[in-house]
């Protein structure tokens, strides 16, 4: 399940749609060597206007999630995963802050198993894993950088998350690095490091924040300016500026020039803090790839880091990693407790 805030939306793909688990020979006792293989079927997916109340949001999920598990009662619910935009708890139970959304402090887990006795409209007794948005996308990006070939490293990258906000996953080792002790949840919000003191406000309640200057929907205010011609317009869609670019309109592409301009100035101080000097570019900016890349590139190549570190930047996915990611984390908690009941009871 993934939140979309620059779309107001809240898709959903039912887990229980991952198909017949297979068990792994017997000889075979690593758990690296002993994953179930799934055989997968084909997913069902909803969609839905995510509501301004956090409350009605949670409670439309669980109906949703109920009309799938009754649209597919053949298939057992095991796990569900949820890809949030803002940071969560250690347990990765609970939406700490959603500055975008205005929601703070959102039980997601706990709202989405609870139920009525005998009612089928939720995950009542099944896991719920809440992840970062940014963190699912850079698991979302792994699986699917390992299915191409790769170098050691390779297997190390940075995943810069770019939409209505900014948000960043590290991967070491082919594997997504959430941090530690209680404060792990805020690993990543790179987006909410000040480039402009005293800057524009951001919805964190900062002042010139990094997805102010270089996300999506920053293009919009770029686009219209600060001026007087700019209040009471309506902003364009990042998409639509991008169409507008690919047209030749020389302010959209100034638009988007700076944005990438800004973004690399963010990507040389997270490659500097980090010291991992691969980055992969996910979310709506990269429809904007091709207008914003010659920027991006020049504003990393004049930082330290830029003239010091073999640095690499690529476009990923543009849209569904979030989605991808929320489905992966599933996956993953899935087998690994079936592997421990399976080594448990060898």
């Amino acid at each position: 399940m993934s939140f979309l805030v620059e779309q107001e939306e809240f898709r959903t793909i039912e887990v229980e749609s991952l198909g017949d688990v297979a068990a792994p020979d017997q000889d075979q006792h690593a758990l690296g060597d002993a994953r179930p293989v799934i055989k997968p079927v084909h997913p069902v997916e909803k969609s839905f206007d995510t509501p301004a109340d956090s409350n009605k949001a949670m409670t439309q999920i669980r109906s949703v999630v109920g009309q799938l598990r009754t649209a597919l009662p053949e298939l057992s619910l095991v796990s569900i995963g949820v890809s949030v935009p803002g940071p969560t708890d250690a347990g990765r139970r609970k939406l700490l802050l959603a500055p975008h959304l205005g929601w703070r402090d959102v039980p997601v887990a706990d709202a989405l198993i609870e139920n009525d006795p005998g009612s089928h409209n939720s995950g009542k007794g099944v896991t719920v894993i809440v992840e970062n948005d940014a963190i699912a996308a850079a698991i979302y990006e792994a699986r699917r950088l390992l299915r191409a070939p790769t170098t050691g490293a390779e297997d190390n990258f940075i995943l810069v998350r770019a939409g209505t906000g900014i948000g960043v996953g590290l991967v070491l080792g082919g594997e997504v690095y959430r941090g530690s002790g209680t404060d792990r949840g805020l690993l990543g919000e790179f987006g909410h490091m000040t480039i402009v003191a005293g800057g524009d406000p951001c919805a964190c309640g900062n002042r010139g924040c990094w997805e102010v200057y270089a996300s999506a929907a920053g293009a919009a205010s770029i686009y219209l300016g600060s001026g007087a011609s700019a209040r009471g317009r309506t902003p364009p869609r990042f998409i639509e500026i991008v169409a507008r670019a690919g047209e030749g309109e020389l302010r959209a592409q100034t638009t988007l020039a700076r944005i990438g301009e800004n973004l690399g100035i963010g990507i040389s101080n997270v490659i500097t803090g980090l010291g991992v000097s691969r980055v992969v570019i996910s979310g709506r900016i990269v429809h904007g790839w091709m207008f914003i890349r010659k920027s991006l590139e020049e504003a990393v190549a004049q930082t330290m880091a830029g003239r010091l570190s073999n640095w690499s930047i690529e476009p990923g996915q543009p849209t569904g990693a979030g989605l991808g990611g929320a489905v992966e984390v599933a996956i993953d908690h899935y087998l690994t407790e079936l592997a421990r009941s399976m080594r448990a009871a060898a």
